[in-house]
């Protein structure tokens, strides 16, 4: 056996040894057992944080204790929160019939349930699964219903996050222009909402977000100089980036950004 078999072979035992000795079953339980008395908006915020660790059993079991929990108590908000988090679930999974299929059940529910806390929410999600299978014109539609909506509920927050996710589509498919003017409309806002809700702790990571969003909008419009004037904004504020998540996208759009510039 060659020295690379080998290695291949050692960590294939180990990984099969470490999997082997985490019992999905046992785990469930003690999950269970942890959770048993949350309620299922806390839920979904766990199954918000499982999904962000691509912790796919915390993701399983958070939405199936989600689901009893609602069916039990059989509330409209409950459910408008499970069929959120069953929608986010399986879009995960890359099965965007059923996630479409989860969403749409739970639009209805809106007209009962007027004070809930996201509604927003739930065209947001149609329109992120929609990009994600190429029907960039549904996905603008549902954002832009998403963004009326989080306008009305005076979501500072979510209005930033939408206004970037419509942008970025007119950027690289439609027009790069028109995309542009959300961007630097989306990066006032922020400026004059910094104390916001959700915001004042992340302001940070939502400047830099903007940023990028402009990096890309000026690549495709072929103004590399401020495509890298912007690239470079983003990577000074990363030194914040604990996680180093913007520091790598920054690099990235910095380096594809300077290899076009060369080529010019």
């Amino acid at each position: 056996m060659s020295i690379t078999k080998k290695i291949i072979f050692v960590l294939f035992v180990t990984i099969s040894c470490v999997t082997f000795s985490q019992n999905p079953a046992k785990k469930e339980a003690e999950l269970r057992e942890e959770w048993k008395d949350i309620p299922v908006l806390d839920l979904f915020y766990i199954f918000g944080e499982k999904a962000f660790n691509q912790d796919t059993l915390g993701m399983k079991v958070s939405v199936r204790m989600i689901w009893e929990k609602t069916k039990l108590q059989s509330n409209c908000e409950d459910y408008l929160t499970a069929y959120r988090a069953s929608a986010l679930y399986n879009m995960n999974l890359g099965d965007y019939e059923k996630s479409i299929g989860f969403i749409n059940k739970a639009v209805p529910y809106l007209k009962d349930c007027p004070e809930y806390y996201n509604k927003a929410s739930i065209y947001g999600i149609k329109g992120s699964i929609y990009q994600e299978i190429g029907n960039y014109e549904e996905a603008i539609k549902n954002g832009v219903i998403a963004l009326s909506i989080a306008s009305e509920e005076n979501n500072i927050a979510y209005q930033i996050s939408l206004m970037g996710e419509i942008a970025f589509i007119k950027s690289v498919v439609y027009d790069s222009k028109e995309a542009l003017d959300i961007h630097f409309n989306c990066l006032e806002l922020l400026k004059k909402n910094r104390n916001a809700k959700y915001i004042q702790d992340l302001y940070d990571e939502y400047l830099m977000d903007i940023y990028l969003y402009l990096a890309t909008s000026y690549i495709t419009l072929n103004q590399l100089d401020r495509a890298i004037f912007y690239c470079n904004k983003a990577l000074k504020l990363s030194e914040t980036d604990k996680y180093g998540f913007y520091v790598a996208r920054s690099l990235e759009k910095l380096g594809h950004a300077h290899s076009l510039n060369n080529n010019h």
